[in-house]
C-alpha cells in the first residue's frame, strides 16, 4: 500500500496539512465561547460580537479546509484502490492452472468483490476521518497546553483507561475479523458452486442438502458478526468509563484552578469545551481502529491472492512446455486408431485428489459425454486433455501427441476447448473469431460464422450475448482454429432451457467429422452422445451408450431417474 501510496505522497503530505488547519481553526469556537463568558462577567456587551464573528469565521474556514482535505484524500485513496483492483485481477489470471483449480471459483469471486469492498468501506470514509480525529486530537492537545498544562493531566488521567481497552480489544479483535472474512468467502463459495452445479444438484435431489449446507454456513457468518459485536460492545463500554473519568476531573481541576485564580471561569469553560471536543475525535481514533481491521483482514486476503499469483507464474508462461515443443500434425495412423488416450492418469490439486487412475480411450469422430456430481472431476478431465494441467502420473495422448508438449498454438490447434463463460471482446464478430486464427482469410471467417450463426462478421457484438453468442463465437473459434478435439465444458449452462437446446443442435450439425467431449449439465445432452462416461470421486464409474446404461441399472441409471423426475417436476 505504501508503494501504491508513493506516487500520490505529495497530495497526502497537503490533505493532512490541510485536516490539521481545519482543526486549529475550529478551535476558534471554544475559545471565543471563554471569551464571551469572561466578557458576560465583566459587562462587556461589545465584545459578544466580536467573539462571535471570530467563532464564525473559524468554523466556515474549517469547514471549507476539511471539506478540499477530504476530496483530496478520498480522490488519492479511491485511485490506489483502483490499482489494488488492477493487481488482485492481473493476479487471478496469473494463477496457473495447477494453483486454480486447487481454489474455488467462489473463493476467487469473494476476494476479488467482498474483501475489495471492505476495503473500499475503508477508503471511502474511516481512513479520511482517521486523518481528521488525528489532527483533532493534536490541535485539542496544544489548546488545552495553551489554557493551561495543568488541563493535560486530565487527558493523562483516562490514558490509562484507553490503553486498557484497547489492548484487550487487539487481543481478540484481529483474530474474529481474520474468522469473519473466511466464513463470508465460504458463504459465497458455497452459493456460486450451488449456482453452478443446480442442475446436477437437481439431478441427484440433493437440493436439501445443499440449502442445509447454505444455511450452515450463513448461520456460521451470524455467529462470527456476533462475536465481533460483543467485543466491539466491551470496547465502546470502556470508551464510556474513560470520557467519563475525564469529564468528572476536569470539573474538579477547573473549579480548584477557577477559585484559586489561576484561570478565568471563561478559560475553565474554554478547556472543558476543548476537552468535550478531545473525547468524540478520541474516541473515533479507536473506533476507526475497528474499521481498519476489518480493512486489514480484507486486505490480508488480497494480499495472498496476489502472492498467490506471483508464485504460481512461471516467468515463460503458465504451462510447462518442452524447449523443444513441436507442432501439431496428426498423422493417419494414429488418427485411425485413436483420437484421445489416457492410461491411469491422477491429478493432485493441492491436498485432493481430482482424478484417481482415469484410463479411457475414444475413437475419432465419437461424440462423448462426461456427467457426474459437482466435484467428481469432469472439468479436471477437460484441462488435462487440453494440455491445461499436467497429471501427477499417467499418461495423455491427443493423435498420439501428448499435449503438454506441443508449442501454444499448436495446443490450441490440437484441443479446442469451449467453456460456461466464453470471453467476448468489445470488437467486431470477425475480430473475435480472427483470435483463434489471425490468418484466416475473409472467406472462411464468414462461412464459420453462417455455420455458427453469428450474423455479420463487421458487427459488434453488444446486445444478444445473453441468447448465446457468446457461445457461438467460442464455437466458431475452435472451428477456426481447426482443432480435431473439441471441448465442451458445461458450454450451454449460462443459457436457458430453450437455448441450450439449440446450441446442443448446433454443436452436433458443426462438429461433424470431430472429436467431441461434452461435459453435461443436462442428461438430455447426454442422451444425444454416442458414449457417456459416469466419474465420481475423480474415478470412471461407467462407460458405455446412454440406453446401455440406462437399462444397466447402475450410477447412470439413478442420475437418469432423478434427472427425469426433476424434469417433470419443472414442466
Amino acid at each position: 500500500m505504501l508503494t501504491l501510496l508513493r506516487p500520490g505522497s505529495r497530495r497526502l503530505v497537503l490533505a493532512l496539512l490541510l485536516f490539521s488547519l481545519a482543526e486549529i481553526s475550529a478551535l476558534a469556537l471554544p475559545f471565543a465561547l471563554g471569551g464571551i463568558v469572561d466578557a458576560a462577567g465583566e459587562g462587556d456587551g461589545s465584545a459578544v460580537l466580536t467573539f462571535g464573528a471570530i467563532a464564525m469565521g473559524g468554523l466556515i474556514i474549517a469547514a471549507a479546509l476539511a471539506t478540499t482535505a477530504a476530496i483530496l484524500l478520498t480522490f488519492l485513496l479511491e485511485s490506489v484502490l483502483t490499482r489494488v483492483r488492477q493487481c488482485a485481477l492481473v493476479a487471478a489470471l496469473d494463477l496457473s492452472a495447477e494453483t486454480a483449480d486447487g481454489i474455488s471459483a467462489g473463493e476467487l469471486a469473494s476476494r476479488g468483490s467482498d474483501d475489495i469492498e471492505a476495503l473500499r468501506e475503508a477508503v471511502a470514509g474511516p481512513i479520511p476521518q482517521l486523518a481528521s480525529s488525528a489532527a483533532a486530537v493534536a490541535a485539542s492537545l496544544a489548546g488545552l497546553v495553551a489554557i493551561h498544562p495543568a488541563f493535560v493531566l486530565v487527558v493523562g488521567l483516562t490514558a490509562p483507561v484507553y490503553w486498557f481497552a484497547v489492548r484487550r480489544y487487539l487481543r481478540r479483535a484481529p483474530r474474529l475479523y481474520d474468522v469473519e472474512r473466511a466464513v463470508v468467502a465460504r458463504r459465497s463459495s458455497g452459493l456460486f458452486e450451488a449456482l453452478h452445479a443446480r442442475e446436477a444438484i437437481r439431478a441427484y435431489g440433493s437440493e436439501q442438502q445443499a440449502a442445509a449446507m447454505f444455511t450452515r454456513r450463513s448461520w456460521a457468518v451470524v455467529r462470527a458478526a456476533l462475536s465481533i459485536r460483543v467485543v466491539q460492545s466491551r470496547f465502546f463500554l470502556r470508551l464510556g468509563l474513560a470520557e467519563m473519568l475525564g469529564t468528572v476531573g476536569l470539573l474538579f481541576l477547573g473549579f480548584a484552578l477557577t477559585r484559586s485564580g489561576v484561570v478565568t471561569l471563561g478559560e475553565a469553560t474554554t478547556a472543558m469545551l476543548v476537552m468535550l471536543a478531545l473525547f468524540a475525535p478520541m474516541s473515533g481514533l479507536l473506533l476507526i481502529a475497528d474499521d481498519l481491521l476489518a480493512a486489514g483482514a480484507a486486505l490480508r486476503r488480497i494480499v495472498g491472492l496476489v502472492d498467490a499469483g506471483a508464485r504460481s507464474a512461471p516467468a515463460t508462461g503458465s504451462l510447462p512446455r518442452r524447449a523443444d515443443g513441436h507442432a501439431f500434425r496428426p498423422s493417419p495412423a494414429t488418427t485411425a486408431e485413436c483420437a484421445v488416450e489416457l492410461a491411469s492418469v491422477s491429478v493432485q490439486l493441492g491436498d485432493v485428489t481430482a482424478l484417481r487412475d482415469v484410463s479411457v480411450a475414444i475413437k475419432p469422430g465419437q461424440v462423448v459425454a462426461v456427467v457426474g456430481a459437482s466435484g467428481a472431476g469432469k472439468t479436471t478431465l477437460a484441462r488435462v486433455l487440453a494440455g491445461q494441467l499436467a497429471p501427477a502420473s499417467g499418461s495423455v495422448r491427443v493423435h498420439g501427441f501428448d499435449p503438454l508438449t506441443l508449442r501454444g498454438d499448436a495446443a490450441a490447434g490440437a484441443v479446442a476447448i469451449v467453456d460456461q463463460q466464453p470471453y467476448v471482446f468489445a470488437q467486431t464478430v470477425g475480430a473475435n473469431l480472427r483470435l483463434a486464427r489471425a490468418s484466416a482469410p475473409d472467406e472462411e471467417l464468414r462461412a464459420v460464422a453462417e455455420r455458427v450463426g453469428c450474423g455479420d462478421t463487421n458487427v459488434v457484438p453488444d446486445e444478444g450475448i445473453a441468447d448465446g453468442l457468446a457461445q457461438r463465437l467460442a464455437l466458431g473459434r475452435a472451428l477456426l482454429a481447426g482443432a480435431p478435439v473439441l471441448v465442451f465444458d458445461e458450454a450451454t449452462a449460462a443459457v436457458d432451457a430453450v437455448r441450450a437446446g439449440e446450441l446442443d443442435d448446433l454443436v452436433r450439425a458443426a462438429c461433424v467429422g470431430r472429436t467431441v467431449l461434452i461435459v453435461a449439465h443436462r442428461l438430455s445432452q447426454a442422451e444425444r452422445c454416442d458414449r457417456v462416461l459416469v466419474l465420481d470421486g475423480g474415478r470412471i464409474v461407467e462407460d458405455g451408450a446412454p440406453a446401455a446404461l440406462r437399462e444397466s441399472g447402475g450410477a447412470y441409471a439413478r442420475l437418469w431417474r432423478a434427472w427425469a423426475a426433476g424434469a417433470d417436476g419443472r414442466r
